[in-house]
């Protein structure tokens, strides 16, 4: 139990590592190229997790948004929407920050991260929050997002939410983990969530995904 503890918490501080690096902290989403500024630091963040895949976002309170998602080999999937201009997130397969030669079109529904659990509840605290845990819409796995919010230090709009940056974390990790453990016969190692969704387990046919 001790190995599974200090692997998981080892695993959930790696996303802490990831939302570090973004240093959005300095970030001014009042200049003009505040979104190049943005996409740089989160090409760079992505870089530092040890995880693949990895999916590190920046999301203004006007509804700007912008995401890194690098995948287990080849290139990074660039997100990103500007208001007024595209209620869709616009979408391009990237090299490097600032890449645009590869637009991959736009998703199919509109998005407004402002409307999202995640940023809601990064919004209502101080610090980096965790979100439930949940079923990704793409890859059908248990999922759960970090995410934290940065407030305006000055001017008319002090302490209101500028913006809010995340990072999916997906579990699977844990349940490979699980499954590698050599346990005794009939015994079962299990990860729970604090509201009682099994997580992850060392038995492929007791490992039930959250609703």
């Amino acid at each position: 139990t001790n190995r599974i503890s200090d692997t998981t918490v080892a695993y959930l501080n790696n996303w802490h590592y990831v939302l570090a690096a973004a240093a959005v902290d300095r970030w001014d989403g009042a200049k003009p190229q505040a979104l190049q500024k943005a996409e740089t630091d989160l090409w760079h963040a992505s870089a530092v997790s040890n995880v693949r895949p990895s999916y590190v976002y920046l999301a203004t309170a006007d509804g700007r948004f912008v995401g890194v998602q690098r995948p287990l080999a080849g290139p990074a999937l660039l997100k990103w929407r500007e208001v007024g201009r595209q209620p869709r997130r616009q979408l391009y397969e990237i090299q490097a920050a600032g890449d645009r030669r590869q637009p991959v079109g736009v998703e199919p529904d509109p998005y407004n991260a402002v409307e999202r659990p995640w940023f809601q509840r990064a919004s209502e605290s101080q610090d980096a929050v965790w979100s439930p845990v949940y079923l990704d819409h793409s890859l059908h796995q248990p999922m759960v997002t970090l995410a934290r919010a940065y407030r305006h230090a000055q001017g008319p709009l002090h302490g209101e939410v500028s913006h809010v940056v995340g990072a999916d974390v997906p579990l699977a990790y844990l349940q490979t983990f699980l499954q590698s453990l050599d346990i005794v016969p009939g015994g079962i190692a299990f990860i729970m969530s604090r509201d009682g969704k099994l997580v992850a387990s060392s038995n492929a046919t007791h490992a039930l995904l959250p609703n």
